[in-house]
């Protein structure tokens, strides 16, 4: 009966399964769902590695049928963050390779050619073989969408040279790179990554930008390019050594003057006193570990004058140095408080507490609509000031968020447990864990069996939040409170919080708490705390980061 169907419903329907399984077996069914399902199964393919090694990827990738990948319009190269956060880079693990080796070389005029005699010394060799000859088997500007988001070194042949793996691909229209810029041997090579033959991408982020040409890079396609692009995430994640690498190579390249705010001029195409309009189709912009600071302005000045440029955000998150001026910070907030659904600000010092004193509380949370809040603040500190508030925050969600340094706990659901003294009148806390781990099912061995066995290249990722392992405490209008279930202070003083805000007293619209650090993908999950009321808990399996 589903055979009888018309293809574009066909078509719909099949888009709706989630798992790329799921599909292979659809394509088994008949010849027709052989013929509407194919093309779905292989339109979006992951190529998955590990922390420490490109096996995993390069085995999947040489799996896969080369014929199918006409169909092909999405590839996400990508490998978990979870153990190794810096000098995730495979250059790393080679002694030759290593920064003191290239910077030895490089400081030296020491010319390496053991590359050139022994190439699959290289550790992305292999991988670079076999790229060759999936991207081969593409059809010529079909990709609209490809991620390298392993955390190394860009391969010199991969991103658009003129020997470019991809140099066919000029149609795509969203990029997402992360890459080592701690990489010795990526400051070695210089390779140019151009980025200007892709006149239709819309959707720009590199995370781990930080090389002297790289930023060039993005500079020239920024103003060749950047009228079309609607979203542009650029992380440079330590500006400092970012700023001290650019003028460095700056000094051996150019003789000019050094100019004050690279960034701002050489990528962003900024200039002080200027009137030009930029990015005329931007709708998304995250500037990451970027710095604001000068000798004259404080760091919270040019983001508070932006923000009182204009009103309707809809979501806005921050995060800005210590001591900066919060107070013109919430001036500017309030330009958006009509329309303002979603609020995280941080400033970097949550262990001490600093923004309870540098926010006015009652400007910024009485008479809005508020659905998500995000502040690093201790609980008791906003427990404190939200209590001497005359109407109370109605935000469904709370984060109390902590940076990922911060964690030196034990797990709690060891430690949680059900006390038998009731101090608070009509409050109680369980325990529920909720683990969920993504699955891939593959099996092969003949030529439609592969299939089944393919499904694990097309699957996409799990969602955040469906990989997290998170321990989750459940708070309702029951009896017995849990006054021993968390044995430190941070974990005494959240609980105490949430009691607090299912109270009469408290915030009555609030769904949600979220204590701890949720970024990347989970890789704190196992000391993040989520605490819900009755009836949310399903809805936390399948809650992503983003909401």
């Amino acid at each position: 009966m589903l055979g009888e169907l018309p293809a574009e419903l066909l078509v719909e329907i099949v888009r709706k399964v989630i798992k790329k399984a799921d599909i292979s077996r659809l394509c088994r069914v008949s010849k027709r769902l052989y013929q509407i399902s194919l093309p779905l199964l292989y339109e979006s393919i992951t190529l998955s590695a590990t922390e420490l090694s490109l096996t995993g990827l390069i085995s999947t990738a040489e799996k896969l049928p080369l014929k199918h990948l006409e169909y092909t319009r999405d590839i996400c190269i990508t490998a978990p963050f979870r153990k190794r956060l810096w000098n995730r880079c495979l250059h790393h693990d080679n002694p030759r390779l290593s920064d003191r080796a290239v910077l030895h070389r490089v400081d030296n005029y020491i010319e390496d050619d053991e590359d050139d005699e022994f190439p699959d010394r290289d550790p992305f060799f292999h991988a670079v073989t076999i790229l060759d000859m999936l991207f081969f088997g593409l059809a010529e500007n079909k990709l609209r969408s490809f991620s390298w988001d392993l955390g190394t070194c860009i391969p010199g042949d991969l991103l658009w040279s003129v020997d470019s793996l991809l140099k066919q691909q000029t149609r795509i229209e969203t990029i997402s790179i992360i890459t080592d810029g701690a990489c010795g041997t990526n400051f070695e090579t210089q390779y140019f990554v151009d980025l200007t033959p892709l006149t239709n991408l819309q959707s720009l982020s590199w995370k781990g930008l930080q090389r002297f040409d790289d930023f060039n890079s993005v500079g020239k396609f920024l103003s060749l390019n950047g009228n079309g692009v609607k979203a542009l995430t650029l992380d440079l994640l330590d500006w400092e050594k970012a700023e001290s690498i650019w003028f460095n190579q700056y000094k051996r390249r150019d003789r000019g003057p050094i100019q004050d705010s690279f960034f701002a001029k050489k990528v962003l195409g900024v200039t002080s006193g200027e009137k030009k309009t930029l990015l005329q189709s931007l709708e998304d912009l995250s500037l990451l570990a970027l710095s604001f600071e000068s000798n004259h302005v404080d760091a919270a000045v040019p983001v508070a004058t932006f923000l009182s440029g204009f009103c309707g955000l809809e979501d806005l998150y921050l995060m800005l140095p210590p001591l900066s001026d919060w107070n013109i910070i919430t001036q500017s907030i309030l330009c958006h408080k009509s329309t303002l659904r979603r609020l995280a600000i941080d400033d970097q010092n949550a262990d001490e507490g600093a923004l309870a004193g540098q926010i006015e509380f009652s400007q910024l949370f009485e008479d809005t609509n508020l659905r998500c809040i995000g502040m690093s603040i201790p609980a008791h500190a906003l427990q404190r000031e939200w209590e001497r508030l005359v109407v109370r925050p109605t935000c469904q969600i709370l984060h109390i968020r902590i940076t990922g340094l911060e964690y030196d706990r034990s797990d709690y659901s060891d430690s949680l447990s059900d006390s038998t003294e009731s101090t608070f009148n009509d409050v109680s806390l369980h325990v529920s864990q909720a683990t969920n781990r993504g699955t891939y099912t593959s099996n092969a061995t003949s030529d439609s069996e592969a299939l089944e066995r393919d499904s694990k290249a097309t699957e996409k990722p799990p969602s955040s939040a469906a990989a997290m392992e998170m321990s989750s405490i459940v708070f309702d209008e029951v009896r017995k409170p849990a006054t021993e279930s968390i044995e430190d202070e941070a974990g005494q003083d959240i609980l105490k919080f949430a009691r607090w805000a299912s109270s009469s007293d408290g915030l009555q619209n609030l769904q949600v708490i979220a204590w701890g650090n949720f970024s990347y993908e989970g890789r704190y999950a196992q000391d993040n705390v989520l605490l819900c009321r009755k009836g949310w808990i399903c809805w936390l399996h399948a809650l992503s980061i983003q909401s």
